[in-house]
């Protein structure tokens, strides 16, 4: 079933507008890496109407709930396929309204009404990256701070310029090919999973299984991450800025940065790829290594047993050259 544009029934609702005052304070390092909010975002809450073409796009959100809801209900979040599959349903009324990203900020401004609806954190989260894959356009804002619940699979197989303010849900950035997106706030597990291009760039911390598969791009968290990230990676560069619970496991191609504590178990079971540690480390780090070279620059506990045929430096120095201790 393909779903094209219908005339929706003007509204009116309470939504949040947004003031971004300028400032002139120098930049950090930060501030040159990812585009920044300005000083002084206060929020005041106005009656207005919905533009006809937001309305339009929230007309558009409740068929594609109601759809999502019956095919699958409880169910959609169980397999990609079920996304793919609802996605595919709609995929005619994202081509033709061809959002612009002042109308889907706008909308995005407006999207706390749907919030008590029925898995509202997952079909709004779909429903966003559908419109964003499927537009002309390019550079869009989704403002997510007034919302209760975080989205999940927002920005799923994103192609675009996004960036993100508030808080999101797991699976954030799935699939993701030749965009940049910078999220300021918090991401839940998964996020950058199956990656294969682009830049992803967290002002905040992520959940556990941080790039777990991904083939390509760059993912830089400025907080700190759970377990599992780069698990099974093959390709690509993750650096987290904080700490985490494990780094590199089973991975093998790629480049993983930690640069505070690395956790337990830090490149446990690597088969390729390099892991760098500059912070410090746990227990059973290089743990059954088969291949992949390591960068230990700090201080932790002994190296985990069984070895393959890595190589393995520590503060510099090499102790490890295929496997064999130096």
């Amino acid at each position: 079933m393909q779903t094209t544009l219908a005339k929706p029934k003007p509204r009116a609702v309470i939504v949040a507008a947004a003031a971004f005052p300028s400032s002139t304070r120098p930049c950090n390092l930060l501030e040159k890496c990812v585009p920044q909010e300005r000083e002084g975002n206060e929020r005041e809450l106005i009656k207005v109407a919905a533009s006809p073409r937001v309305a339009l796009l929230e007309d558009g959100f409740l068929r594609f709930h109601q759809n999502a809801m019956r095919k699958f209900g409880p169910r959609l979040s169980n397999d990609a396929g079920n996304t793919r599959q609802v996605w595919d349903d709609f995929q005619n009324f994202a081509i033709e309204i061809n959002v612009t990203p002042s109308e889907l900020e706008e909308f995005t401004l407006r999207m706390g009404k749907f919030e008590r609806m029925s898995q509202f954190e997952l079909t709004m989260g779909i429903y966003l990256s559908m419109l964003i894959h499927d537009s002309k356009h390019n550079g869009f804002r989704l403002q997510l701070e007034h919302l209760g619940k975080r989205l999940d699979q927002l920005c799923w197989n994103c192609n675009k310029s996004v960036v993100v303010r508030g808080d999101v849900g797991s699976e954030f950035c799935v699939a993701m090919h030749q965009a940049r997106v910078v999220l300021h706030g918090n991401a839940g597990f998964f996020a950058g999973y199956m990656l294969g291009a682009g830049l992803l760039f967290i002002v905040g911390d992520v959940g556990l299984n941080l790039g777990q598969g991904k083939s390509g791009g760059r993912i830089i968290v400025w907080g700190n991450a759970g377990c599992g990230i780069g698990t099974q990676m093959s390709g690509g560069e993750i650096t987290v800025n904080g700490s985490c619970n494990g780094a590199g496991e089973l991975m093998f191609g790629g480049k993983i940065t930690i640069n505070g504590d690395a956790g337990e178990e830090a490149g446990a079971n690597m088969n390729g790829g390099t892991l760098i540690v500059n912070g410090t480390w746990g227990k059973d780090v290089c743990k059954e290594i088969r291949k992949g070279t390591v960068y230990l620059n700090g201080t932790g506990a002994k190296l985990g047993g069984w070895f393959g045929r890595p190589d393995i430096y520590l503060n510099g120095k090499q102790i490890y050259q295929d496997g064999s201790h130096v």
